[in-house]
C-alpha cells in the first residue's frame, strides 16, 4: 500500500482540554494511536499543561505556580512512559515553558531524539523568546547546530523561524485569521513578496468594508485603508501565490484560508537552509552541565527547512484550501477525533 499523500501529526489535544479545564483519558488515547499509527507521520505524547489560561469571567492572566509546574512535569513524564510501555516508542514528549530543567534533562538522557517545545501561550512573545533562547542554548552545539530534533508548538512567526533551528512547527493561525476576515500580506521588494520580513495582518473581508473593525489596530490595517502601493502588492500576492482573485478572498473564508496557507508555504520555502542558533550563550551551572553532556553524547543534526504542520480539523473547506497550495503536512487533534471512529482514515485517504 502506498504511503498516504497527507502527512499527519497527531496532537493529543492537551491545549484544547486545558482551555476548557478538562482532561484527556490516557488509555483511550493510547488505544487510538495504536489503532491509527500506520496512518501517522508522527504523534505527540499526552502532556499536561501547567496553570490556567485565565479566560474565565473575572480571571486574570498569571504566571504558572511552582506547584502547578511540578505536577504537570511529573504527570507528562509518567504519561510518556506509559505510552512507551504500551509499545508507542515514537511518542514525542513536550517540554513546557516554566517546567524545571530536570524534565528536559531526563528526556535527553533517556535518548529522546525529537522533543516538542511549548512556550507559555498565555504570555507575550517577549517572555517566550528568552525562554526559547535558553532552551536552544542547551540543545545546540558551539556552532549553533541542533543536537536534537525539536517541534515548536504554535510557533510559525517569521522572527522565531529565522532565529531557531526547528525541525518542525505548527500553526492554527492560518485558518483562525481567515475565519475572522483577515490574511497575511507579505512585504514586497523589487516586485516580489519578501517572506523574511514581518507581514501585515490585513482585514480584508467583504463584511469589514461595510462594518469597519472596532479596534483601531484592525481599522488601520483594513485593506481599503492601505497605501495604494500596498493594496497593489496585496492583490498581486493573492493572484500570483494563492491563485485567487481579490473578490474571492473578500467574499469567502476558504479563499482567505488558501491565501494564508500560501503565505506560510512561501515563508517556509524562503527560509535559509540549516538555520543555526547564533545568539549569545548564557547558561547557569546546571544548564551548562546538561549542554556539555549533550555535546559529548550527540552529533549535530542537519536538514533543509522545518516542516510546517497546518493545524486543522476534519473540515472540507480547510482541507481544500491546503490542497490548493500543496500543503501536505497537517496537524489533527485527538481531542476533535476521539468521538468519531474512522474519521482519521477517511481524512488521510481522501
Amino acid at each position: 500500500m502506498p504511503p498516504p499523500s497527507i502527512k499527519v501529526m497527531l496532537d493529543c489535544g492537551a491545549f484544547s482540554a486545558w482551555r476548557r479545564g478538562e482532561t484527556i483519558d490516557l488509555p483511550a488515547y493510547i488505544e487510538f494511536v495504536k489503532r491509527h499509527e500506520h496512518l501517522l507521520d508522527c504523534y505527540v505524547a499526552l502532556d499536561v499543561i501547567p496553570g490556567s489560561l485565565g479566560r474565565a469571567p473575572g480571571s486574570l492572566k498569571r504566571p504558572r505556580t511552582v506547584a502547578e509546574v511540578k505536577v504537570s512535569g511529573a504527570q507528562s513524564y509518567a504519561n510518556l512512559q506509559a505510552m512507551k510501555n504500551a509499545g508507542l516508542r515514537q511518542a514525542i514528549p513536550t517540554f513546557h515553558q516554566g517546567e524545571e530543567l530536570c524534565w528536559l534533562e531526563r528526556m535527553l538522557r533517556d535518548g529522546e531524539s525529537y522533543i516538542g517545545l511549548s512556550p507559555a501561550k498565555n504570555m507575550s512573545w517577549d517572555i517566550q523568546q528568552p525562554w526559547l533562547d535558553r532552551i536552544f542554548a542547551i540543545l545546540t552545539d558551539r556552532a549553533g547546530n541542533p543536537l536534537v530534533k525539536t517541534h515548536g508548538f504554535g510557533i510559525a512567526s517569521v522572527d522565531f523561524l529565522k532565529r531557531y533551528p526547528f525541525f518542525s512547527c505548527d500553526t492554527a493561525g492560518w485558518c483562525t485569521a481567515a475565519g475572522k476576515g483577515k490574511i497575511y500580506a507579505p512585504a514586497y521588494a523589487n516586485g516580489s513578496p519578501n517572506y523574511l520580513c514581518r507581514p501585515t495582518l490585513v482585514t480584508i473581508s467583504q463584511e469589514s468594508e461595510h462594518k469597519p473593525p472596532k479596534h483601531k489596530y484592525n481599522r488601520d490595517r483594513q485593506f481599503t485603508k492601505l497605501r495604494p502601493e500596498d493594496r497593489t502588492n496585496t492583490e498581486h500576492f493573492i493572484a500570483s501565490e494563492a491563485e485567487l482573485t481579490l473578490a474571492e478572498v473578500k467574499r469567502r473564508s476558504e479563499a482567505r484560508a488558501q491565501t494564508m496557507a500560501a503565505y506560510y508555504q512561501g515563508l517556509i520555502a524562503a527560509l535559509p537552509d540549516n538555520i543555526r542558533f547564533l545568539q549569545p550563550r548564557s547558561l547557569n551551572a546546571s544548564e551548562r552541565e546538561v549542554w556539555e553532556w549533550l555535546i559529548a553524547a550527540r552529533q549535530p543534526i542537519k536538514w533543509s527547512r522545518p516542516k510546517l504542520y497546518f493545524s486543522t480539523q476534519n473540515d472540507k473547506q480547510w482541507k481544500r484550501a491546503l490542497a490548493a497550495v500543496g500543503a501536505r503536512h497537517h496537524l489533527l487533534s485527538y481531542w476533535h477525533l476521539k468521538e468519531r471512529p474512522g474519521v482519521l482514515a477517511s481524512y488521510v485517504n481522501g
